[in-house]
């Protein structure tokens, strides 16, 4: 997997929260997390990584949410987190929604992230 960078999940609670797209620690992103114990991914898209993640995490810890959030329930430590292309690189704004879903849908595919081989759960047209 091409990836700019790596976390696990203490990793993601080194950054402080941000109440604005504008924090310094804000990255808009397509992301990948992937489980290491199966090699099953969800290819995802957010304009604050961080934040993102975080909700990931605390969804899974009450075993709600989407797909994802449920499968990292009690298995946190099999879970990395992936920056894959940042907004900035491919110059994209995140309010123009059609862009981002059809690169969004391209890394699904590319990657084979859609249930039941990964964790993506559907495949917007």
């Amino acid at each position: 997997m091409k990836y700019l960078a790596e976390f696990n999940c203490s990793d993601i609670f080194k950054y402080p929260l941000s109440s604005s797209h504008k924090h310094n620690n804000d990255i808009g992103c397509f992301y990948a997390i992937k489980n290491i114990s199966n090699n099953k991914i969800y290819i995802g898209q957010t304009k604050s990584f961080y934040n993102r993640m975080r909700s990931h995490i605390y969804n899974s810890r009450r075993n709600k949410g989407i797909l994802i959030d449920k499968n990292m329930y009690n298995n946190i430590d099999d879970f990395r987190f992936y920056i894959l292309i940042t907004f900035k690189e491919k110059n994209i704004n995140f309010f123009t929604r059609k862009n981002i879903t059809i690169i969004e849908q391209y890394l699904i595919k590319e990657y084979n992230s859609k249930h039941p081989y990964g964790y993506n759960e559907r495949i917007y047209t």
